[in-house]
């Protein structure tokens, strides 16, 4: 089942962790990612990022990988896979189709090619990349390899500035815990978690009812004929159950478990 904005928010902290994380960047069924000002030519192994470091520039005929801002990783629940937006696939690139696989953790590096016979730029901190999330129906059994998840390892022969090759190799982005506790620390994470509370269901509504008329029959019949006490265990029973039964399909049926 695809994640929407609600699920992805619920799963903060507990199935998936996105650093740094922005609100604005939710959608319906999705979230965008965006470039860094780290991101180098397919073609000459060089920065394709300009001097004041604000534009990538994917030349003609060419590909460039781009890391995102954002490090994220997902639980063995959770699979997904990355896609072009609209906006740059109508300038002319290639689209961008990979898999997320569960355990997944680290920084994305998504190559991005221009067919076309014109450069073309994306702007660095806009999104350019949008990635979709979906519950398996089972947990995966196949352990992510950590050293493959960025795929840094395409990475050893470019040309890396001492500050990049820093962030890339030194910081541990491979690691859930330490991605955990930087996320759990922003502000603007914690802000979303709570206005993402979970509002009250239709289930919720109905146990409530139930356990308003459960406690009504069981008054009444007391208060008819004292002998109707033998009713008490049963109707407390079939409220039991019913409870239950409503829980169980509100956290696997709409939440994935």
């Amino acid at each position: 089942m695809m994640l929407s904005n609600s699920n992805i928010i619920k799963e903060l902290g507990k199935n998936i962790e996105i650093y740094p994380f922005s609100g604005k960047n939710l959608r319906g069924a999705s979230i965008n990612l965006t470039a860094s000002n780290m991101a180098w030519s397919v073609s000459d192994k060089k920065s394709a990022v300009n001097e004041s470091g604000d534009t990538i520039t994917i030349k003609k005929h060419d590909a460039t990988l781009i890391l995102t801002n954002e490090v994220f990783a997902v639980s063995n629940k959770i699979g997904g896979t990355f896609h072009t937006r609209v906006v740059d696939a109508s300038k002319g690139l290639g689209h961008v189709s990979n898999v997320i696989n569960p355990g997944w953790c680290g920084r994305p590096l998504i190559a991005v090619t221009n067919p076309t016979d014109v450069d073309i730029i994306i702007k660095v901190d806009e999104p350019f990349v949008i990635m979709i999330l979906e519950y398996l129906s089972t947990p995966s059994t196949i352990e992510a390899d950590s050293q493959k998840t960025s795929r840094y390892d395409v990475l050893h022969d470019y040309e890396l500035t001492s500050s990049e090759h820093g962030i890339i190799y030194n910081n541990r982005e491979d690691n859930r815990d330490l991605l955990h506790k930087k996320a759990k620390d922003e502000n603007i994470y914690n802000a979303i978690k709570k206005t993402g509370q979970k509002k009250p269901t239709i289930f919720t509504i109905i146990q409530i009812a139930i356990v308003l008329i459960t406690v009504t029959v069981i008054v009444w019949a007391t208060y008819v004929d004292k002998y109707q006490w033998i009713m008490i265990p049963s109707i407390a029973l079939t409220a039991i159950a019913t409870i239950s039964v409503s829980r169980l399909y509100d956290k696997f049926y709409k939440t994935g478990g």
